[in-house]
């Protein structure tokens, strides 16, 4: 940098008064000045106002690798200024930015640059000023094209496309693609003027891989039908049958009043191919807000694997005095899968650290047909089901901090979509761990409405692990429907992995006691099984330590232990057998 500016001084310590007029805008614009006159300046350097001035100068072979100073793009000190150094006869792709082709096509004008690719080499413009001929989005495309051609071994300059302090108006969608990097600074806002389309940014079909973004803010500005990414993968139209985005970064990013979804992950679904996956992606100090209730900040649809979010939030926006774009229904965060049973597969391998979601939604967060989704040392406020999960395996929730997120808690009814009511966790068929959260609400006096709990199983095939939460009032830690109920089969207790089971009789029971000989569990060695008679009388039966394959409890040295209705037992699972821990009569 430090001889750049040398070189720029000794320039202009040189330089006189290029042109009189300066070119017109746009760069099909043709310059005013004569095309045999020669640019004036210093005899080793020649000056033009525009990159249109420097397209209509004649040169000729003599003058292979003579340098020019262009003053700006459009106009002088527009951002687009810079060397270049011509060279005869050559061929280069030509694009907006960095390679131009002479005066008829004799050879290329070659930006020289060091460092990033400055978005203003290319005619990108700022606080709302645009070509009409080539619109910045156009333009930015370009930037993408050129850089994801040339990223790797390739003799060209950094190819990392910069974004200086500004706002740059998008005026139609930016496909990423392969190893491309988007760098801006603080101060960097992507907008929309009006322009109608579904996300600002989209993914190229094929494998995507290598991506970076960071330093963004991206203001949908509340346009019907805007959202900020949406990164689909699709096969490409030919060669390698893979797609998807794999490999990324994003960080730094704000994407705000977002009328679509903020950010769209849509894998692959299993009924079409398991090659259509976006995996190894982080996001790290990202932050997206919603204003409409059929789209969530978050989505994740299909084949998304190994992903973590990093100090992130996703959140209704509620800073508006228009009370429509606060409380806004629906969920932050959408985790699902759009395949119709019995294909459905969603995300797994999902880690949300230190991460958060609010703003009165009715749901933080929905996770359906998924598997290992991790939140952990987080904060959620302000929800009335801080998380509704169905269908799903392993989803922990451990080491979080929760505020107003059953029923908003103590917070009026103006704040909930359920009249108050609503749970931290409710499942249907899924194995969950919740442990080590806290949970708090915004009151002391808290009013402890007999609508909100802390997790609500529905059916009978969940599996929960509950330990070591912690709770401001009492009230926060009621549960309903943790207890599982289920019968006993041929003498065979199925236990699956619940660990807290009602037995109950079978249809038309007149039985005097119901024999159970055989324990049959998923979990591990080690866990414990409470289970409970439940109108009935249960009778376990000793195991024979020479017949394995006979009845696998064990009770102490009892040949049975009986359970009346009410009573209960606990068990612990020693390899493959049952031992008999306690009873409760």
């Amino acid at each position: 940098m430090k001889k750049i500016a040398a070189l720029i001084a000794f320039l202009l310590s040189f330089m006189v008064q290029a042109h009189t007029h300066h070119a017109t805008t746009g760069l099909g614009a043709v310059a005013q000045s004569n095309h045999k006159k020669k640019a004036q300046g210093s005899k080793d350097f020649e000056v033009v106002n525009a990159i249109a001035d420097m397209q209509k100068l004649v040169v000729a072979a003599p003058n292979n690798n003579q340098l020019l100073y262009v003053k700006g793009y459009f106009k002088p000190g527009d951002g687009g200024e810079g060397f270049f150094l011509y060279k005869h006869a050559d061929t280069l792709k030509t694009n907006l930015g960095t390679i131009f082709a002479s005066y008829k096509k004799t050879g290329r004008w070659i930006r020289q640059y060091s460092g990033y690719m400055n978005v203003a080499y290319f005619g990108v413009q700022r606080n709302w000023e645009f070509d009409k001929v080539i619109t910045n989005s156009e333009r930015i495309q370009n930037m993408i094209d050129f850089a994801s051609e040339n990223q790797i071994y390739s003799t060209q300059s950094d190819v990392t496309i910069f974004f200086p302090n500004g706002q740059y108006f998008i005026d139609k969608p930016l496909i990423i693609k392969d190893y491309v990097k988007l760098l801006g600074s603080p101060g960097t806002l992507l907008t929309n003027k009006g322009d109608k389309y579904d996300y600002m940014f989209k993914l190229n079909k094929g494998a995507v891989t290598h991506v970076r973004m960071e330093n963004f803010q991206i203001n949908c500005n509340r346009q019907p039908g805007v959202g900020g990414m949406h990164f689909k993968a699709e096969f490409p139209a030919k060669g390698n049958q893979q797609g998807g985005l794999w490999d990324a970064v994003f960080k730094n990013i704000t994407i705000s009043e977002a009328s679509n979804t903020g950010i769209y992950m849509e894998g692959g679904e299993a009924s079409v191919s398991y090659n259509l996956a976006h995996q190894f992606i982080l996001f790290e100090n990202v932050r997206v807000s919603r204003i409409n209730a059929e789209h969530p900040a978050l989505k994740m649809t299909g084949y998304n694997a190994n992903f973590t979010y990093t100090n992130c939030e996703f959140r209704n926006t509620g800073t508006f005095a228009d009370n429509k774009y606060n409380a806004v229904d629906g969920a932050c965060i959408l985790i699902t899968s759009n395949d119709p049973p019995p294909y459905q597969q969603g995300s797994y391998a999902v880690s949300f650290i230190n991460s958060g979601f609010g703003g009165y939604p009715k749901y933080g967060a929905i996770i359906e047909n998924s598997g290992q989704i991790t939140f952990d040392t987080g904060f959620y406020e302000g929800s009335d089901i801080a998380f509704d999960i169905k269908n799903s395996k392993h989803v922990q929730i451990i080491n979080n901090r929760f505020a107003n997120a059953a029923g908003c808690g103590a917070k009026e009814g103006l704040f909930s979509h359920t009249g108050n009511s609503g749970a931290i966790v409710t499942a249907e068929n899924s194995v969950i761990e919740v442990s080590n959260n806290r949970m708090d609400v915004s009151l002391d006096e808290y009013p402890a409405l007999k609508d909100q709990y802390f997790i609500i199983g529905k059916g009978n095939n969940n599996v929960f692990n509950i330990q070591n939460n912690s709770f401001n009032v009492p009230a926060l830690s009621k549960t309903l429907g943790l207890v599982q109920a289920i019968q006993v089969v041929n003498g065979a207790l199925d236990l699956a992995g619940r660990k807290i089971v009602s037995v109950n009789p079978p249809d038309n029971y007149d039985y005097t006691i119901i024999d159970i000989e055989t324990l049959n569990a998923t979990s591990s060695t080690g866990e414990t099984f409470f289970i409970k008679a439940n109108e009935c009388r249960l009778r376990f039966v000793q195991m024979d330590a020479n017949d394995t394959s006979g009845p696998n409890i064990y009770l102490n040295g009892k040949s049975s232990l009986s359970l009346s209705n009410g009573q209960s037992a606990t068990f612990i699972k020693i390899e493959n057998t049952y031992h008999l821990v306690s009873v409760t009569k």
